[in-house]
């Protein structure tokens, strides 16, 4: 038995953890999970989106930033005009898909208007 071994001594140190890195993995998966697929760009989203603002603006949904309904009568409007502009813009070169959901957001939006105006019953 002329050699003998010799047992190192192994020290264990302190876990590190890089803590900056981790939150920059946990936040890049968050993005990722909510990540919208692009909308298509076209006629009938760009009319259904200029609908929406109208009736935020009719206090009907909330404001997606402040999450409050916000009346702006005025807004609603003027939302309501654009539309009806782009309706007689277009008129002759919609399908009529197009033409029915113009009209009957048009259509919609106006009753909407005017109940959110309406005065009150006094009695």
């Amino acid at each position: 038995m002329g050699k003998e071994k010799k047992k190192k001594d192994i020290k264990f140190t302190e876990k590190k953890e890089d803590k900056d890195w981790k939150e920059k993995v946990v936040e890049d998966k968050k993005k990722e999970e909510f990540k919208m697929p692009p909308l298509e760009v076209n006629f009938m989203m760009f009319i259904t989106s200029l609908s929406m603002q109208a009736m935020m603006s009719l206090g009907i949904y909330p404001n997606p930033i402040t999450k409050k309904e916000e009346k702006n009568p005025e807004a609603a409007k003027y939302t309501i005009d654009t539309i009806a502009m782009i309706q007689g813009k277009t008129k002759g070169n919609l399908t009529s898909e197009e033409s029915r959901l113009i009209d009957n957001i048009l259509y919609d939006l106006r009753m909407k208007y005017i109940e959110a105006n309406k005065e009150p019953d006094k009695k």
